[in-house]
């Protein structure tokens, strides 16, 4: 997830994420530790063809640690 910091409506500081399941890719949200504070998110839309782009490379990507153990050990 990319992490940066915003002030959340009640004033406490809270992180950014991003999600990347196919179907919230680039969607934005922000989670406060005060819990009278809804999620609130600021939609990206993409295109199709990239949000499924991204959510592939983003798999892609996680599975390298995995890879390179295996072929480490062969």
């Amino acid at each position: 997830m990319s992490r940066s910091m915003i002030n959340c409506q009640c004033g406490i500081a809270t992180r950014i994420f991003m999600a990347f399941t196919p179907t919230n890719v680039g969607r934005r949200f922000y989670e406060c530790c005060n819990p009278n504070v809804n999620l609130s998110y600021n939609f990206i839309n993409f295109h199709i063809f990239v949000a499924n782009l991204i959510h592939n490379l983003k798999k892609e990507n996680d599975n390298l640690p995995r890879e390179k153990k295996a072929l480490e050990t062969r």
